[in-house]
């Protein structure tokens, strides 16, 4: 099935942690665009929970933004001790360093095309 989105997906690789009521969590972001994230963690959610995510651009603080989990999966790897899940989440409202972040990831990804 070939999905159309408003905003295009950029594949990145960026750690960061995922932050809910319960505590902080060690976190990847594997894509992202100006209205959402995909990201890989070790942790469980369900659907429609909101956080906060602190993604570590590579300098400076971290970008912060506040997401709804909209998607999950569990992702399945040769070993149970690499199991994990994958979380598609939107972010409401993204902030200008968000926004910033996205560009240099899309800059990222087309010096590397």
């Amino acid at each position: 099935m070939d999905v159309k989105r408003k905003h295009p997906r950029i594949p990145c690789d960026l750690p960061c942690r995922i932050v809910t009521s319960k505590g902080g969590y060690d976190a990847k972001v594997v894509n992202i665009s100006l209205e959402g994230v995909y990201l890989e963690s070790e942790i469980l959610m369900d659907e429609g929970t909101h956080f906060g995510v602190l993604i570590d651009a590579g300098g400076g603080e971290p970008v912060g933004i506040e997401v709804e989990l909209v998607h999950w999966s569990h992702m399945r790897p040769d070993t149970v001790a690499e199991a994990f899940m994958g979380y598609g989440v939107r972010v409401s409202p993204p902030t200008p360093e968000f926004r910033a972040l996205v560009d240099a990831c899309a800059d990222m990804a087309a010096e590397r095309d």
